[in-house]
């Protein structure tokens, strides 16, 4: 199987500021390809070889000069690519139809983010802006130097009843600028509890840990940890509710006394509407 895919998304300001106009926002799209191709597929064990890439993009009305000035590195209005392309190739499938595995290699040349428009992406959006105009601006600059990020992506979980899931996931890249090798480590527990397990309600349970994972343990919840939980109420067949709640921690001061990191918890939520098909 070939498949395309395409994300179109204008991100709306901080209502905190006004240093910049609407026209001055980034139109932001990504578009990418895939391959798939099943190589086994039976009860006890089912393998499936894919590979894609992917690339941003972003389109100006008008050309932003502040906070940093994009004009004067030579971008004009219009649609351009960011420097910078995300591939992957791997294998997945289930076991025994309990167990599901997914192993990936990831190599990515400049910058791409795998999974940047995801169920946090409402907030983040909100000054998204500011960290793409930091990007487009150190790329034109005379001394840019490449940089590449490699590693492996691995998911995996138990379907307990064939209702709820239970999973891991862990990534470990090496990451390249110059003659600089900077290692992330990322994880992820999830639990995914399926429609037909209570009626109308399904949902999902997240702990992220975005880098920093070796202190885990020592430390786990800091500014590295997103904690999310998603639950959907079935209006109808292909509509539901979906309200989202997430955590993420702000890093406030250092605790002599007991010797230890002291974060602000920042907590939000949302209210959408789901379709499915």
């Amino acid at each position: 199987a070939f498949g395309a895919s395409a994300v179109y998304d204008r991100p709306k300001p901080d209502v905190s500021t006004n240093s910049i106009t609407e026209d001055q926002l980034p139109h932001i799209f990504i578009v990418g390809a895939n391959a798939d191709f099943p190589l086994l597929n039976r009860d006890i064990f089912s393998l499936k070889l894919y590979a894609n890439a992917a690339k941003l993009g972003y389109i100006y009305k008008e050309v932003p000069t502040a906070p940093f000035d994009l004009v004067s590195v030579g971008i004009e209005p219009g649609p351009h690519f960011v420097q910078g392309l995300g591939t992957g190739v791997g294998v997945m499938g289930k076991i025994a139809k309990i167990f599901k595995y997914r192993v990936e290699y990831r190599y990515i040349l400049n910058y791409y983010e795998p999974g940047m428009i995801d169920a946090l992406w409402e907030n983040r959006r909100l000054g998204y802006w500011v960290e793409l105009q930091e990007v487009i601006y150190e790329q034109n600059q005379p001394g840019y130097e490449q940089t590449t990020a490699s590693g492996v992506f691995i998911d995996g979980g138990a379907i307990i009843l064939k209702k709820i899931e239970v999973g891991l996931g862990y990534e470990n890249y090496k990451k390249i600028v110059g003659t600089t090798t900077e290692p992330v480590h990322k994880g992820r527990l999830y639990v995914d509890v399926y429609p037909d397990l209570i009626p109308k309600v399904y949902g999902t349970l997240t702990y992220d840990r975005t880098d920093n994972l070796t202190t885990i343990f020592k430390e786990p919840f800091n500014e590295d940890t997103v904690l999310e939980a998603n639950v959907v109420y079935k209006l109808s067949r292909m509509i539901g509710l979906q309200i989202s709640y997430n955590r993420t921690f702000q890093y406030q001061y250092y605790d002599e006394i007991e010797q230890k990191n002291v974060y602000k918890k920042i907590d939000s939520f949302a209210v959408t509407t789901v379709f499915t098909f």
